[in-house]
């Protein structure tokens, strides 16, 4: 904990801990300017997206933390509510996407058969419908063996194996998907649309081995008179 330090500290403080911070709009308002604060700086990891247990095929089964998914043959007993995926083992995140930027990254590991990206919040439920962007899905997708973008037709990508790791990154006001390897940044496959509908993070698994949503360390601010 840090006694009695004006804006001006707190504020080089703050970059000295995070040096992200710089990139990012920083508010604190101005009556907090000249009062003796206590200022806390706790730093953790956070899962910036989080599935949607309501909206999840019967056969996938979601960990209790709500940041990963794999498949089960055998289905759960699940309320038969209407944004329920009830055709293909598809989840998506709670987290509703319709401006600004975004970005998480999935584990895939042994997992040989999953697509990731972004749905609409409006697709079909209730349909057996291909995904992709003419059906309101802009995804990736890896199965037998083969990484392809799912556009039309699916597009093959010469990527050795499975990456085992994913990065996605979503800028909606540009219209821009980018999948990426999070190891060096490498551009795996772009989509460029102008989106109009809310977006919603989507999986989709039918292998027993996990997809996991991976936590990034976060800054919480804590001020005290």
């Amino acid at each position: 904990m840090l006694d009695h330090i004006d804006y001006s500290e707190y504020k080089e403080m703050l970059f000295s801990f995070d040096p992200e911070a710089k990139s990012k709009e920083l508010y604190i308002p101005n009556h907090f300017w000249h009062i003796s604060l206590s200022v806390w700086l706790i730093s953790c990891l956070l899962a910036p997206v989080t599935l949607d247990p309501n909206t999840a095929h019967p056969c996938l089964i979601l960990s209790d933390d709500l940041t990963s998914l794999h498949y089960s043959k055998q289905h759960s007993c699940c309320p038969d509510n209407p944004e329920r995926f009830h055709i293909s083992a598809e989840v998506v995140g709670m987290t509703a996407l319709s401006s600004g930027s975004h970005h998480w990254v999935v584990e895939t590991g042994s997992n040989q058969d999953w697509l990731l990206g972004v749905a609409s919040l409006s697709v079909s439920r209730n349909a057996e419908i291909s995904a992709r962007p003419e059906n309101g899905f802009w995804t990736l997708c890896f199965r037998d063996g083969e990484l392809r973008a799912m556009t039309s037709p699916p597009t093959p990508l010469t990527i050795t194996g499975s990456p085992e790791q994913v990065k996605v990154q979503l800028d909606y006001n540009k219209g821009m998907l980018s999948f990426l390897d999070p190891a060096d940044d490498t551009l795996i496959y772009e989509f460029t649309h102008t989106f109009t509908e809310t977006l919603l993070p989507y999986f989709y698994t039918q292998d027993s081995h996990p997809l996991k949503i991976l936590p990034e360390k976060v800054l919480v601010t804590m001020l005290r008179h």
